[in-house]
């Protein structure tokens, strides 16, 4: 599937056939399969960016509400036991 450019190789942690699929996802790159084509290769990256960004953005009111009500309830939680 890589060597066909339909997936990456992730190759943050080594493990024994890694060099060959780093060297099959380099082929799929330079030859612009998959993945990788010159139009798709863009649209994947800007969805990536949006993903990671986007987050935080999306939160409603709501959660930001609730998740202080959480932080706050937790810290009452720990002084009271504490206060002990």
């Amino acid at each position: 599937m890589v060597s066909d450019g339909f997936a990456f190789a992730y190759l943050k942690y080594k493990f024994s056939k890694s060099i060959d699929y780093e060297q099959a996802q380099l082929e799929a790159r330079e030859t612009n399969k998959g993945i990788w084509g010159d139009s798709k290769k863009e649209t994947i990256i800007k969805e990536q960016e949006k993903k990671e960004t986007s987050f935080w953005k999306d939160l409603s009111p709501k959660a930001y509400f609730v998740g202080s009500l959480v932080i706050i309830l937790l810290l009452v939680g720990l002084f009271t036991y504490f206060k002990k």
